[in-house]
């Protein structure tokens, strides 16, 4: 699919959290677009992309990334393939891709791959240069250094 960034908005209702009238239906139609009618070891529902969005959320929070570093943040998300080896051949799969702005998070990538039996999920979390620098700086004061010792 083209260039893409769909905003994924969402009202908070006590620990809830429900994807807005507009940011569905783009979601859908995105996914729709790429899926067609395969459902099985793909990404097809626009509350799929939203519990991708909370996976990040708290993988994020449970890697002390504070929210101030969390812009720049790709997320990349496949389902597992099949379980059984009864497939001989791969299987239609959706891969998805979310992103996080100052504003936000955006769906900026979805995708038809190929998966194949066994193959497990794929959930890849990339964070920018600037948390990554972050997260070393505060793990090192963490231990009493202020820079990383020279190799030997």
């Amino acid at each position: 699919m083209g260039r893409l960034k769909i905003a994924i908005d969402y009202t908070v209702d006590g620990d809830k959290k429900d994807l807005t009238t507009e940011s569905n239906r783009a979601i859908r139609d995105a996914l729709d677009a790429v899926n067609g009618a395969a459902t099985s070891f793909t990404v097809f529902s626009p509350a799929e992309i939203l519990n991708l969005l909370v996976r990040a959320e708290k993988y994020l929070v449970n890697e002390q990334i504070p929210f101030s570093d969390q812009a720049g943040t790709k997320v990349t998300f496949r389902p597992e393939g099949p379980r059984a080896n009864a497939y001989r051949r791969s299987a239609i799969s959706t891969e998805v891709t979310i992103s996080r702005t100052g504003k936000g998070w955006y769906l900026t990538g979805v995708e038809r791959v190929d998966v194949w039996p066994r193959n497990p999920e794929k959930f890849a979390v990339m964070i920018s240069d600037r948390a990554i620098a972050n997260a070393l700086k505060r793990k090192l004061r963490a231990f009493g250094r202020t820079e990383l010792p020279v190799a030997a």
